[in-house]
């Protein structure tokens, strides 16, 4: 802190002239006279003043800031962010006054002779607005007047925005002038009905006040930050190429920011407009328009783009003679909501029969053992042994978790499946072998997820199978039919919830034949077996339409879909069994490839139900090309058998793993 003793609080005296003073203030500095005195007694003199934040300089009888320059012209310039309490006098030469955020001066500020430049400056704070000051005392025009009738800032013969900061400009000035805004912001609060504003590419001009014109390549936003409002223009606007006018529009679509110009509006190839939604996405009616620029001159020119802050939905600007006119449609070209839920959905549906019908052919068709990947009876071991003729009951659990990765633009999606069946079997002496055949029933629950979408597939299912155990030659085979219940969740915006429901129906078919080469290799042991083995599954799912709920116009009215995918799978399994006490236990392990065909992505078509639309969200496929994995154990012990196994296919974008546990008791 500088109090001065002889009438300055600082006063710094030069000769000869040519030479630099920097002073920086960061306390307080008083003077009787001046708080600050720059005196050259031969002029030339570069002078730089810096008042930080929270400083203060003050002036008595004098000046804050005196430039005396008796000899000649200094070229001096001022930057502020604290206070100046007092006049700022910087006499004749190039000077440069720079008014940073958190800036306040009680006195007069003048520019004095020759070139010199006002700047409004600062970073910006993360607020909208940083700083505010009224301008109805600047002379704009450098005539030594202002509308206020007393001058507060003169003597300058430029404004310019700069730093990234916005500054609130209030008041009232009609005094003709040019504010040249090359970086930030200036929201116009006032009225500045000859004002002009030329705006540099990533500026922004805006407020609910009135100015003369303005030629921008920045942004141009009518009313308060996120309010609705109208900007005045009492000349011509100018949107430059790169420029973009955003506007706030009510989700009612009956009202929202204006640019409201008595001249002529020009709009140059590239400038687009950028709609924010004030309220609800919920409440936007099925149409709509609201009137964005008025023009009593006319309108030339029309904008290249729209664009919203709201997913499916859009905007057209249509240029009319006197106006530009926004317009509400679909928009499915440009920023969808997730829409992929129906679709993994029905993936989830095909995964659902696919599973059961493995479990039929596999498990319940060959009670006791693994329904992954089981090629054999336990007839041969010494316990569990079935004879023509004998019934069983069997049941089980089983589950499925499949993963299909991400892949460029579309969405993966995980399916997580669980169930439980109860059946019959009876098994029937042949010549050559034996035949088991029977049936059961499943129920089963799929919970579905892709991004912004969940879904749930309850399925009931019946089914029929059979194998054949001839020796070293299984065959087995099963078909499946359910019924499926689709349970749908969408997140279309943070908020707003879409529910829908669907029926649906699927069916499922399992073949595989094996054969024991393990003699043929020279085992020895009845034990050990090698099975090479060839199977053929199909699915096929469909799901009716639906029309969501709860999202109001970005309800989506969802078409039916049907798919059909298939798998050829080849490969072998290498298997002992073990006396066990009285009992008996089968582990195996598998080893194979697996090809898919049909079709193996998944997308739907939709359309919002009032704006229409088509709409599709296709998601990633499931690999063609797999590697099959298995492990299981199948035990067994007088009446009674059971199993225990898994099963995975993995691929480079998706993988299966499936498991089941399950058993079966001989009556």
């Amino acid at each position: 802190n500088v109090t001065g003793s002889g009438g300055n609080g600082i006063e710094v005296a030069t000769t000869n002239g040519g030479g630099a003073t920097s002073i920086t203030v960061d306390g307080d500095v008083v003077g009787s006279a001046n708080g600050i005195l720059l005196d050259s007694d031969s002029g030339g003199q570069t002078n730089t003043i810096t008042i930080e934040t929270g400083a203060s300089v003050t002036g008595g009888s004098g000046a804050a800031i005196l430039d005396a320059a008796s000899g000649g012209s200094d070229e001096t310039t001022v930057i502020t962010s604290g206070l100046l309490d007092g006049d700022v006098i910087l006499g004749s030469g190039d000077d440069v006054f720079e008014y940073m955020v958190g800036a306040s001066v009680t006195g007069e500020i003048d520019g004095g002779g020759d070139i010199d430049a006002f700047i409004l400056s600062g970073d910006s704070t993360g607020l909208a607005i940083d700083d505010s000051i009224d301008v109805s005392d600047f002379d704009f025009d450098n005539d030594g007047s202002a509308p206020s009738g007393s001058v507060g800032v003169t003597g300058f013969e430029s404004f310019t925005k700069a730093g990234s900061s916005t500054f609130e400009l209030t008041g009232t000035n009609d005094e003709a002038g040019l504010f040249d805004l090359m970086a930030g912001g200036l929201v116009f609060s006032g009225t500045f009905d000859d004002l002009s504003v030329a705006g540099a590419a990533g500026t922004s001009l805006g407020g609910g006040g009135t100015i003369g014109s303005f030629n921008t390549f920045g942004t141009v936003a009518p009313g308060a930050p996120d309010a609705i409002g109208t900007l005045s223009v009492t000349g011509d606007a100018t949107f430059g190429a790169g420029s973009v006018f955003a506007v706030d529009v009510l989700d009612s679509v009956t009202g929202g920011d204006l640019l409201d110009v008595t001249g002529m509006v020009n709009i140059s190839g590239g400038a687009t407009v950028a709609v924010s939604l004030v309220g609800d996405a919920m409440n936007l009616p099925a149409a709509g328009s609201v009137t964005i620029i008025s023009a009593g001159g006319g309108v030339i020119g029309d904008f290249a783009s729209v664009t919203d802050d709201v997913p499916d939905i859009g905007f057209t600007a249509e240029t009319l003679p006197n106006s530009v006119v926004l317009t509400l449609g679909a928009d499915p070209d440009g920023d969808t909501s997730p829409q992929g839920g129906p679709a993994a959905a029905l993936r989830g549906g095909l995964e659902t029969t696919l599973v059961f019908a493995n479990a039929l052919r596999q498990g319940a068709a060959n009670p006791g053992s693994n329904f992954l990947f089981e090629r054999e009876r336990l007839s041969f071991l010494p316990v569990g042994r079935d004879s023509a003729g004998e019934f069983s009951a069997i049941g089980g659990v089983f589950g499925a978790i499949t993963d299909v990765r991400s892949s460029g633009t579309r969405d993966g999606y995980d399916v997580e499946l669980a169930g439980l069946y109860l059946g019959t079997a009876r098994s029937f002496g042949l010549a050559s072998g034996t035949l088991t055949a029977g049936g059961a029933i499943a129920y089963s629950e799929a919970d579905v997820e892709t991004i912004g979408n969940d879904a749930d597939v309850e399925a009931f299912q019946i089914g029929l199978f059979a194998r054949y155990d001839g020796g070293a030659l299984h065959a087995s085979g099963a078909l499946s039919y359910a019924t499926l219940d689709f349970d749908f969740i969408r997140t279309p915006v943070a908020g707003v919830v879409a529910t829908g429901d669907a029926d649906g129906d699927g069916v499922g078919l399992s073949l595989e034949i094996s054969y024991d080469v393990s003699k043929q290799l020279g085992a020895t042991s009845d034990r050990m077996e090698l099975r090479p083995f060839f199977g053929f599954d199909a699915t096929y799912a469909d799901r009716d339409g639906f029309t969501e709920t709860g999202a109001g116009v970005l309800n989506m009215a969802v078409e039916g879909e049907d798919a059909f995918t298939g798998f050829a799978r080849f490969g072998f399994e290498l298997a002992n069994t073990y006396e066990v006490g009285s009992g008996a236990l089968r582990a195996s392990a598998t080893f194979g490839y697996e090809r898919a065909f049909g079709q193996l992505d998944a997308a739907t078509s939709s359309s919002l139900v009032g704006l229409g639309g088509t709409f599709s969200d296709p998601l990633a496929d499931i690999d063609e090309d797999r590697i099959l994995l298995g492990a299981k154990a199948a035990f067994g012990s007088g009446k009674v058998k059971g199993f225990v196994g898994y099963e995975g296919a993995i691929g480079n974008e998706s993988e299966d793993h499936r498991g089941a546990i399950g058993f079966e008791m001989a009556f």
